[in-house]
């Protein structure tokens, strides 16, 4: 058994692939769309189990952070988490 847990910047995102550009530690980096993530996880012979966005507003914006959960289900969060299990 066992789960694989991927946290990626979301490509859809166009302010995501702005920093991305700019950050030096990114240079040369390719950016795994959520489609090709669990493409992946499907070919290591894993189960899709969940996704969902986050990072939608900068943390300084505290009063409005907690509708992040409620906006999980878009595709305009900064990031994204995919869970996948092995099939049992």
């Amino acid at each position: 058994s066992g789960r694989l847990v991927i946290i990626e910047h979301n490509p859809s995102n166009p302010l995501t692939r702005r920093a991305g550009r700019r950050c030096q530690f990114d240079a040369g980096t390719t950016l795994i769309s959520r489609p090709e993530s669990q493409v992946l996880a499907a070919n290591a012979g894993l189960e899709f189990q969940t996704v969902r966005y986050i990072t939608f507003f900068p943390e300084r914006f505290g009063f409005i952070w907690r509708a992040e959960t409620l906006l999980s289900h878009t595709r305009s969060g900064a990031q994204y988490i995919v869970v996948a299990e092995r099939a049992r």
